[in-house]
């Protein structure tokens, strides 16, 4: 059941977020919940939204989205994302068997190939991106 998981560049609102979902999910905006707790998720839901802030100055939201239904290109919903919430978005690189390589996509719809550094996500919790 679990979609994706990514992490935000800022934080975003609930209402923000839900919104956005809903849109590049193309669900209801009432079939959207956010919440900060792992025991609060309601199975009624469409999708789940589990925020976590992070540390750091960067990257600093942790999204996980669970969803019944995303459709055939989870990638194109990440773009998508991306774009309607205006900021960058850290996923994880399938391709890559490095824990510390990530995809950044970015709102016009790029995307590259970043490593952050190994100590500050291991020791912080941190998604510093290597310059």
């Amino acid at each position: 059941m679990i979609w994706i998981d990514f992490v935000l560049e800022n934080d975003l609102s609930n209402i923000r977020l839900i919104e956005a979902l809903s849109r590049v999910l193309d669900v209801r905006p009432d079939d959207v919940r956010v919440t900060s707790s792992i025991e609060d998720i309601a199975e009624d839901s469409a999708v789940i939204a589990l925020k976590e802030i992070l540390p750091g100055e960067s990257f600093i939201l942790q999204v996980t989205v669970y969803a019944n239904s995303t459709g055939p290109d989870d990638g194109e919903h990440v773009l998508k994302l991306s774009n309607d919430i205006g900021m960058r978005i850290l996923i994880s690189s399938d391709d890559s068997s490095d824990p510390y390589e990530f995809v950044m996509v970015t709102p016009d719809g790029e995307s590259s190939k970043v490593h952050v550094y190994p100590n500050a996500l291991d020791e912080l919790g941190e998604y510093k991106i290597m310059d």
